[in-house]
């Protein structure tokens, strides 16, 4: 049995970098605060930051499987 839903395909890794990329947290872009708290050393914060990066993830590929599925049963023009 194969986890096909946490499989990277091209779009999840682009909806993936996009969600890292917005300013979602307090104003700031998610991938400057984990080299921020990176810098700082705060760990609790740094965990905060896995779990957020994690739920991205999971959010892109959910995201990424949902168009590839719609795009598959849209009737082709032939």
């Amino acid at each position: 049995m194969t986890l096909k839903f946490f499989k990277p395909n091209w779009v999840s890794i682009i909806l993936f970098g996009i969600i890292m990329a917005l300013p979602i947290i307090d104003g700031y872009p998610a991938i400057i605060l984990i080299f921020s708290y990176l810098k700082l050393g705060e760990f609790d914060a740094l965990m905060l930051m896995l779990g957020f990066t994690v739920f991205a993830y999971v959010v892109a590929s959910a995201l990424s499987q949902l168009t590839i599925a719609i795009k598959n049963k849209l009737p082709k023009n032939t």
